[in-house]
């Protein structure tokens, strides 16, 4: 069995957000490409100059996301969307958090 990367709460306590409708959970993974979502990743939505990460968050959540971070609803389980007004941002906040711990 894999162990958990990060927790629900460190990811909302990573980027500062205090939202009780998001259920506990774990994250195996962070990925920014839907392509290459494992069972229990945790997908960030990016945008590119090309494509749009939202645009394949149902994709990820499919094949097995756990949630996603995004910058405006567009799931119809918001219960698996971070919301957070910058997605490269939070990315950054993620990885700050982590190598604080």
């Amino acid at each position: 069995m894999m162990s958990v990367l990060w927790n629900s709460s460190e990811i909302l306590q990573a980027l500062a957000i205090n939202d009780d409708k998001l259920q506990n959970f774990g994250v195996l993974g962070v990925s920014i490409d839907s392509r290459k979502i494992n069972n229990g990743d945790l997908f960030v939505c990016l945008k590119g100059d090309v494509y749009d990460g939202h645009d394949f968050a149902q994709q990820a959540i499919d094949k097995g996301a756990v949630a996603v971070i995004c910058d405006r609803e567009i799931l119809s389980d918001k219960t698996k969307e971070i919301i957070y007004s910058d997605t490269y941002q939070a990315l950054l906040e993620l990885a700050k958090f982590r190598r604080s711990q």
